[in-house]
């Protein structure tokens, strides 16, 4: 990292802000500045055609689709070939084929030529050979051509990452392009390789033609012929990347784990890096670990937009794809949206989302650069209570405990909307479950139900405790406001109003709870409003602790 000493004037995080307000004299070291360059998520043009009896490459994204998230990488699918023109293909860093597409036309394959050569990535996956056999200009910037394929087997293709790891009979191979003591280039240091091993599966062993001499050869196969398949290469194409890799048939691959991370440094190995920079940057979080998270103003290539950024990560941005299938979900990111990294790189946050003109509230947590919608405006509420949705016109107001959980506040109702009621969830790790539900029991084994939860609910969550102010009525009497306190299961109120308690005034009762405020050791600290004959309106307000025991101390 840079460093910067008191002297130098620029805009950095809050942090180092509060560091060269202190007077401090020694170096400190520079996480963000106004004009860096900025993290940012890559778009790849994903086209592909829909499932079909021999390839799957609707279920292939599918199953892939969160692990290239998780990288940074989002992708937008097509079936349509008339989208390959270069006015939408610039929308994007880099393409990725995979499918039993019609030929491509004369002026598709120009359009992908120029792309390519002005800077576009392409990553060709296992078919899209099978496509550029009767191209000859697709064959050109794929690097090969499909010739025909082996009966399904198991084989591993040998990975070139060492000078003992060379291909011995290349010069034999029925296509080979050169003559003489020629070859291909070979990159034993080349990034994709870096670190990775080799996998097998059950596939289509591949044979090509019309094969580019200009290929960087990075795997071979050796095939029963005797000679040496070229079956995983690089190349470029003016100004742009080009990868190909001859497996993907179907799951058997998909799933092997190092295909997995070829395929993902694929992508980001030919895809251009978009152009953003920090304009404005906003106060940061920090994580128990030590991980930054903050709100920035970043100039793109369509203006100015706010973004999220998590430990490193852009996490979101105005603009592009809310993680998960539904591409038409865009966030609608701002300076108010609240969100928080807790201590394992988890985030959570709570922007607005676009679908179809229209904005709708949303929680999402999860990973830094893949979280994943808990709560959506009009979306299903079934891990709360089946056959409910997330009520509209609401924010899904939230606490952590910053290490693993987040405790949600929502409304949900019933498919008619006439069964309103609110509830209080708890998200830890992947799912979602509810804690209190207005109109069911408190506990499993209580006969106290949840009558109310305020509208604006106020709960903290400390040291794996929850105090939550709710309304509860028992077999015994009406409802009564309380602060709750406990775990999901056995809460049980710690202080209730219209009560009297040693510690309040004379002839003064609780008349209100306001928010709980911290909770330790069993003793709640908490505000509220009092009443009684020597309270009015300029010393109604007070904050205390109580004790477990009830001992109150105003």
């Amino acid at each position: 990292m840079r460093t910067k000493t008191k002297s130098s004037v620029i805009q950095i995080s809050l942090f180092l802000v509060i560091l060269v307000a202190n007077g401090l004299k020694a170096e400190v070291e520079e996480h963000v500045a106004s004009g860096d360059p900025s993290p940012s998520t890559k778009k790849i043009f994903y086209f592909s055609q829909q499932n079909n009896s021999h390839h799957r490459p609707a279920s292939f994204l599918a199953s892939m689709r969160q692990d290239f998230g998780e990288r940074g990488i989002q992708f937008t699918t097509s079936t349509n070939r008339n989208d390959l023109n270069v006015d939408n293909l610039n929308q994007y860093e880099g393409s990725f084929f995979f499918g039993n597409h019609d030929a491509f036309s004369p002026a598709q394959t120009s359009a992908l030529e120029s792309y390519i050569q002005s800077g576009g990535g392409m990553v060709g996956m296992h078919v899209i050979a099978y496509v550029a056999r009767s191209n000859e200009t697709l064959a050109r910037i794929l690097g090969g051509a499909f010739r025909g394929h082996h009966s399904i087997a198991q084989f591993t293709a040998k990975l070139i990452q060492a000078p003992g790891e060379l291909p011995d009979n290349l010069a034999i191979h029925p296509n080979f392009p050169f003559e003489g003591n020629e070859t291909y280039s070979l990159d034993l240091n080349h990034p994709i390789l870096q670190g990775l091993s080799p996998y097998s599966s059950f596939d289509e062993p591949y044979l090509h033609q019309n094969l580019n001499p200009d290929i960087t050869l990075l795997s071979f196969r050796e095939d029963h012929g005797g000679w040496d398949e070229p079956y995983t290469w690089v190349r470029n194409e003016g100004s742009g990347r080009v990868f190909y890799h001859a497996n993907g048939h179907d799951a058997r691959t998909w799933f092997q784990p190092n295909f997995r991370e070829l395929m993902i440094r694929a992508t980001l190995w030919a895809s251009k890096q978009p152009q953003q920079n920090y304009l404005e940057l906003f106060p940061p979080t920090i994580s128990a670990s030590g991980d930054m998270q903050h709100l920035a103003l970043v100039q793109t290539n369509d203006g100015a937009q706010f973004a999220l950024y998590s430990g490193g990560h852009q996490t979101a941005m105005s603009g592009l794809q809310v993680p998960g299938d539904n591409e038409d979900l865009s966030y609608l990111i701002s300076s108010d949206t609240v969100h928080a990294i807790l201590s394992n790189q988890r985030v959570a946050l709570t922007p607005k989302v676009l679908v179809e003109e229209k904005e709708l509230s949303c929680l999402l947590i999860g990973h830094p650069q893949y979280p994943t919608i808990a709560a959506i405006e009009n979306g299903s509420a079934d891990p709360i209570e089946a056959g409910f949705t997330f009520s509209p016109d609401q924010t899904f107001s939230f606490i952590t405990d910053s290490n693993q959980a987040v405790i949600f506040s929502a409304s949900i109702e019933d498919s008619a909307g006439g069964n309103q009621k609110r509830t209080i969830a708890i998200h830890d790790s992947e799912s979602v479950i509810p804690i209190l539900i207005e109109g069911e029991l408190l506990n499993p084994n209580d006969t106290s139900i949840v009558s109310s939860i305020p509208d604006s609910s106020v709960f903290l969550y400390s040291n794996n405790k929850l105090a939550v102010m709710a309304q509860i009525q028992s077999d015994q009497g009406g409802p009564q406001d309380v602060i709750l306190t406990g775990n999901p299961g056995n809460f049980h109120p710690h202080i209730s109003a219209f009560q009297t308690y040693n510690g309040l005034p004379q002839d003064s009762m609780i008349s209100e709870f306001l928010a709980p405020i911290s909770l330790k050791n069993d003793d709640l600290t908490f505000s509220g409003r009092l009443e009684g004959a020597s309270i009015d309106q300029t010393n109604d307000q007070f904050v205390a602790r109580i004790s477990k025991d009830g001992e109150l101390d105003l």
